[in-house]
């Protein structure tokens, strides 16, 4: 790998293009206490191993400054632990792009104080992607909490014009 380009750290000599989708821009990365590459695209996290974690797919992201980790939970529940001894602004731009991938969240209670989150994300070149995340003890498969996401689903959809 070629030297670190400042603004994009170890991506810079060109070594993401092959994983960047036609359009896409590398905002900026940074190497794992391993070496390999992390970068931050306008469109995906782009993981070691070739792995791409779409924005819309993230669920949360912290960082943890005292052991320069970055953990990172995907929709589907996989969960990628990053340590990054010279972060750059890697954290940062992961909560930028994380936030800005979320139109908006509302809590619905469905179940008593039980509730679910109801959140529409930003796809490049899709349509929004609906997400329904349960708290613990809420059941989606009950047919009575289903009708109540529906509707705060509909509510939600006619308030926004989607």
């Amino acid at each position: 790998m070629g030297l670190l380009d400042k603004r994009r750290g170890p991506f810079g000599d060109g070594a993401a293009s092959a994983l960047l989708e036609p359009g896409e821009r590398l905002l900026t990365s940074a190497l794992t206490a391993a070496g390999e590459p992390v970068g931050v695209t306008d469109r995906a996290l782009l993981l070691p191993g070739a792995e791409r974690l779409p924005w819309h797919l993230v669920l949360e992201a912290a960082y943890a400054g005292d052991t320069c980790t970055l953990t990172v939970t995907a929709v589907a529940g996989a969960r990628h632990v990053l340590a990054l001894p010279d972060p750059g602004r890697v954290p940062e731009a992961v909560r930028e792009r994380v936030q800005s991938s979320i139109l908006v969240s509302r809590r619905v209670a469905v179940a008593g104080e039980r509730g679910v989150l109801v959140a529409v994300r930003r796809v490049p070149d899709a349509a929004p992607a609906w997400q329904v995340r349960p708290e613990p003890g809420v059941d989606l498969g009950d047919p009575d909490v289903r009708s109540r996401v529906d509707a705060a689903i509909a509510q939600l959809r006619a308030s926004l014009g989607l």
